[in-house]
């Protein structure tokens, strides 16, 4: 029984050399759960209710870049699945937190949170590895070599790494500043409760964390992916709504941080907090209907490819007069057979800025 179930951990926990980084990160959202559950019971906890805070933030980040490295094995396994299902208990759980504290603005804030993960976010996941898989199989035609080209997935990968890492590393810079500045000054309920401070660094990472989701999707469709500024000329409507959720919430930092040199009435940053959750729950639901759209594209895109080269086989053979058998043994032909092709795409350096004319 024991050697049947080692057998099938492979399958389980996925394989691949980033392994151990999403064994982390499935391990940091297991370890918020329990900090969660223990804190439910122990609403006076100051520290362990700093420290989920500041959990809850890393994991939000996480999630995105662990969503990038299951797309090596593009079947969702256990540990991503752990930490996509995760963090829908963990708002489950910050309902019961607030209630507790008779905060039912929050506890309802994240009532709507945990509903829109389960129905709408999670699913987005799910089709972002579909998507990236169509993506990875879809070849066409450079208009300017004449070659076959095709995607390459592990490049897609190391593009969305280095962002990530920013990211990663402005939210550690974010808990550092909170936590340094609060023993400095013997006010850690300040630099760790609501007013304008706090409201500058949430809004300001979570417009970063737009930005870096709505940048996956751009970083797997060669065409958009040509264009460093895409987004700013984007004539999707859904791109360009992104876009104003990301600037509405950077600019609803810039505000906190007048208001936090400046007498303000508490009604004000209230409004503030719930605006930007309205903003984040948004986007969820706005980024599902994103998803389906980039995948219909793909497969579109799949189908025009293929009709492209058939047809264009078809006009090969009729010129030549060659048959089938003659055709797919003619390594100077324009489409090789089957091993040609992918010896000569073996050789050849894949081009993400060329396109289907």
């Amino acid at each position: 029984m024991i050697q049947i179930f080692l057998k099938r951990i492979p399958n389980l926990v996925g394989s691949g050399k980033f392994l151990w980084l999403r064994i982390a990160f499935t391990i940091i959202q297991v370890v918020h759960i329990v900090c969660e559950i223990v804190s439910n019971f122990s609403i006076e906890n100051k520290p362990l209710y700093r420290v989920n805070i500041a959990l809850l933030y890393f994991n939000l980040v996480n999630l995105p870049f662990h969503t990038i490295l299951t797309t090596s094995s593009i079947r969702p396994d256990l540990l991503y699945l752990t930490h996509l299902y995760g963090n829908g208990v963990i708002f489950l759980l910050k309902v019961m937190e607030y209630a507790e504290r008779k905060n039912l603005g929050d506890s309802f804030c994240f009532v709507i949170f945990g509903a829109t993960h389960f129905i709408f976010h999670v699913p987005t996941n799910l089709l972002y590895l579909k998507t990236f898989e169509a993506c990875a199989e879809m070849c066409w035609i450079c208009p300017e070599s004449h070659q076959m080209i095709k995607v390459d997935p592990d490049a897609i990968v190391i593009r969305l790494m280095k962002p990530w890492l920013a990211l990663f590393a402005l939210r550690v810079v974010m808990v550092l500043f909170r936590s340094i500045v609060a023993a400095a000054t013997n006010k850690a309920d300040y630099w760790w409760g609501l007013n304008a401070g706090t409201l500058v660094i949430q809004n300001a990472f979570y417009s970063m964390l737009l930005l870096f989701e709505i940048h996956m999707y751009i970083q797997i469709n060669p065409k958009k992916s040509s264009s460093s500024w895409y987004l700013l000329t984007s004539a999707n409507k859904i791109e360009m709504m992104y876009l104003v959720f990301i600037i509405s919430l950077g600019v609803l930092a810039l505000v906190c941080f007048v208001l936090a040199f400046c007498d303000h009435p508490n009604a004000l940053l209230e409004s503030i907090k719930y605006l930007g959750n309205a903003i984040l729950i948004t986007r969820w639901i706005l980024l599902w209907y994103y998803a389906k759209d980039e995948m219909d594209h793909h497969r579109l895109s799949e189908n025009l490819g293929n009709l492209r080269i058939s047809k264009m086989g078809e006009m090969k053979k009729a010129s030549t007069g060659k048959s089938d058998h003659d055709y797919s043994n003619d390594s100077e032909g324009l489409y090789e057979d089957l091993e040609g092709i992918e010896a000569k795409l073996e050789g050849e350096e894949t081009t993400s800025g060329c396109q289907s004319d």
